[in-house]
């Protein structure tokens, strides 16, 4: 019986995904360096919420940010309450480490997130690629309405996907025989064959997918911002707008920043949109070495290889839930207004 949540305590100083190496990796950033990622991301995103919610939610970028803002702040909350459980199981008292079996929800909670959290950012990307590429259609065709619909029918598809697939886990009892105790432990049933494979299929469904749709809208979208640039700087350098009436000079006003908060959101698309792939790249190569590598996974024999790229690859997916917060406050105009009168109002 293998317990998926501890790794074993044999020590070795030679190998690096020797058991003693994944344990202290395994402690040092679940116990030490997760809870301060996660704390951090859950005080940002709710400075993000309530910014969001005063410029409000006409704007279908700005509903869609706040939505990915709740979702990257719940799971840095989750993501604590992990860490803490985990520091017990660790660390803890023996007669405490016995109820850490809530250990397998947490595990579950911040995946669920997070994969919804994906999908917004695809649905953000596809919007603003839209905007760029067809101008005059994409407010009839993706209306707020719409876009929080489409998030949430994509939220509700991950939630009954994953539930399925984390059936075949179970909390059994197990004695530990050097001290004699009883521990209950998270174990795969033995006929788990057909929820790893829907799970997995999901899981590489979404994230490649996920990963090319946004790159394909990134590229679209730099082209789209360096175009831009390229005609305000042409026409920068004519002065016919001086010629021209006074309602003209108004109504060309209005456009220019009408396009100019069009262009900050799309400059603040294409900065979440590279994090969200520099950030997802280990977990892709996670998932296609799984896929490709034999033994390959949590009871493989390149367990403890899996066990390392999967810290290391939730190490980055935590840092994804941190950044936003910078992205927002340097590349869009209004968030930065807003934050000042938020954080430094007298």
């Amino acid at each position: 019986m293998v317990d998926l949540l501890t790794p074993s305590l044999n020590c070795s100083k030679t190998d690096i995904t020797s058991k003693g190496t994944l344990w202290m990796t395994s402690v040092v950033f679940r116990v030490y360096i997760l809870p301060v990622l996660s704390a951090f991301s859950l005080g940002s995103n709710i400075v993000n919420i309530l910014v969001f919610s005063r410029m409000g939610l006409k704007d279908g970028a700005t509903a869609t940010f706040l939505v990915l803002s709740v979702l990257d702040g719940a799971t840095g909350f989750f993501n604590i309450l992990y860490s803490i459980l985990t520091t017990i199981r660790y660390l803890g008292p023996i007669h405490l480490r016995r109820t850490t079996y809530t250990l397998i929800l947490l595990m579950v909670v911040p995946y669920i997130l997070n994969m919804i959290s994906t999908l917004c950012t695809v649905v953000i990307a596809i919007v603003r690629c839209c905007s760029v590429t067809m101008p005059f259609h994409v407010k009839s065709i993706f209306t707020v309405r719409r876009q929080l619909l489409a998030i949430m029918i994509l939220a509700v598809s991950a939630i009954i996907i994953t539930s399925y697939g984390m059936t075949c886990y179970r909390v059994m009892q197990m004695l530990d025989p050097q001290t004699n105790i009883t521990h209950l432990v998270v174990t795969l049933i033995p006929d788990f064959a057909r929820q790893i494979q829907v799970i997995d299929m999901y899981r590489l469904v979404v994230i490649y997918s996920s990963f090319i749709i946004v790159n394909i809208c990134l590229v679209i979208l730099i082209v789209a911002l360096k175009r831009s640039s390229n005609f305000r700087n042409k026409a920068a350098g004519t002065k016919e707008i001086d010629k021209e009436p006074a309602s003209n000079v108004q109504e060309s006003c209005a456009t220019i920043k009408s396009k100019l908060r069009e262009k900050q959101v799309v400059r603040t698309v294409v900065l979440v949109s590279l994090v969200f792939t520099i950030c997802n790249l280990p977990y892709v190569i996670l998932l296609i070495l799984r896929q490709t590598l034999p033994g390959f996974r949590a009871v493989g024999c390149l367990n403890r290889s899996f066990d390392m790229l999967s810290i290391f690859s939730e190490a980055t997916v935590s840092v994804n839930v941190c950044v936003n917060i910078f992205i927002y406050y340097y590349s869009h105009a209004n968030y930065r207004n807003v934050f000042k009168r938020l954080v430094f109002r007298k």
